[in-house]
């Protein structure tokens, strides 16, 4: 770990391998107030079969995540954490030639002149040991403009989410490409006080997947404390049970739905 003034930097590690001996063992890079359990903090890395970000705002509150599945045995991978000002942002990308995905910004404030930085493994388990190897771990002040993630190919006017039932499909013309669906589902959880954290469980997950199978174009899966997107092509022959939501761009035709404001 390094001790640093806590302005503007930027942070970046390549996450060479990690053995996950648990579900929730993780490896990346962290940001944190204090280097006590319950200290504010940002982290960015891997986790089995994802990337994975957790935050806390205060100290002693309850931290939240948010995943990106990437289905792949390999748990290697680029990450990077962005701070100006109070926001932090993480980042993430598989090859060191593509282009950085951001995979959400937080904000997390701190009055204290200086915090701590560095890589991080946890095995999330106190009878287990996790190892990591890291590379290209580099710290510089930030001095210029935040990582603009891909303009994305559609931006929906409006979005709605249907109804769950046995099929759930939105009318032709009405789904959401799979491009977009990762973006249109944050809207609709940041703009929706029915997505914020249950106040029975410790944190917000949102895990992004392809389901393929169960093709249902772009929807939200509601395990109650998780909130899961599939972001298939196909919807033929959509199946998504009683928890499955579509997003949608036209309103169902009649039961009052959430939406974007």
């Amino acid at each position: 770990k390094y001790s640093r003034p806590n302005n503007m930097f930027i942070m970046t590690a390549h996450v060479d391998s990690f053995n996950d001996v648990e579900q929730y063992a993780k490896a990346g890079i962290m940001a944190r107030t204090f280097l006590c359990n319950e200290s504010p903090m940002v982290f960015i890395g891997r986790s089995r079969g994802r990337f994975y970000m957790i935050w806390r705002e205060q100290l002693d509150h309850n931290a939240q995540e948010v995943n990106f599945v990437v289905d792949t045995e390999n748990e290697s991978g680029w990450v990077k954490l962005e701070k100006y000002g109070d926001e932090y942002s993480g980042y993430h990308k598989v090859e060191e030639e593509g282009e950085w995905v951001l995979l959400k910004t937080v904000n997390v404030s701190s009055k204290e002149p200086d915090m701590h930085v560095g890589l991080v493994v946890s095995s999330h388990n106190n009878n287990a040991l996790a190892t990591a190897t890291f590379s290209d771990f580099s710290i510089e002040d930030a001095t210029r403009s935040p990582t603009s993630s891909p303009v994305p190919t559609m931006t929906p006017p409006d979005l709605y989410l249907w109804p769950a039932g046995s099929t759930s499909e939105c009318p032709e013309g009405a789904s959401v490409p799979q491009d977009d669906c990762l973006e249109a589902a944050l809207l609709l959880i940041e703009n929706s006080d029915y997505f914020q954290s249950r106040p029975s469980y410790d944190s917000s997950i949102l895990s992004v997947h392809d389901w393929n199978y169960t093709p249902c174009g772009c929807f939200l899966y509601d395990l109650y404390q998780y909130f899961h997107i599939n972001f298939d092509t196909s919807t033929t022959g959509c199946v998504a049970d009683y928890r499955g939501n579509s997003i949608c761009t036209v309103p169902p035709p009649s039961r009052r739905v959430l939406r974007t404001t």
